[in-house]
């Protein structure tokens, strides 16, 4: 990668995220085309989270699901980073996504064209639930170059 900080150019192999919160290897990897999968999976809903039906007025066990029916001009996403069951945690899961030529599933019939994506911008938080800090890549499209958002150093 070749990005600017601190006014000064630098090139050398860097990921856009690495969880320096923790020190165990990662031993899950996905990617974004995994989550992307597993957000248009259908999903049954438990007693906790029964669904009101207005036509027999009763909480009724139902399933969701959530489907893309046409590609956007620009997509963001933010990836589920937290748990919450028991007890809260942070997942540290690696996801692996494509810097270029990222196409979304679509379930639409239309014959319209599909876009596709570049990468432009990446928000990594190091840290815990209790705390961390937040660090930015973002590419500028004009001088076609990356720079390092870190606090105050840019």
């Amino acid at each position: 990668l070749q990005y600017y900080k601190n006014g000064k150019y630098k090139q050398k192999e860097i990921p856009f995220f690495e969880d320096k919160s923790s020190s165990s290897t990662k031993q899950e990897h996905l990617t974004l085309q995994d989550c992307l999968t597993l957000f248009t999976t259908e999903e049954t809903l438990n007693k906790e989270n029964t669904w009101y039906c207005p036509r027999c007025k009763e909480m009724k066990q139902a399933s969701k699901k959530m489907d893309i029916w046409r590609s956007p001009n620009v997509v963001i996403i933010q990836l589920k980073r937290f748990s919450f069951s028991m007890w809260r945690s942070k997942l540290d899961v690696y996801v692996d996504f494509p810097i270029h030529n990222l196409e979304l599933p679509t379930l639409s019939k239309s014959t319209e064209k599909q876009n596709v994506y570049n990468l432009f911008a990446v928000v990594n938080h190091y840290g815990g639930l209790g705390g961390g800090h937040y660090t930015a890549f973002a590419k500028n499209p004009l001088q076609d170059k990356w720079y390092c958002f870190d606090d105050a150093s840019v």
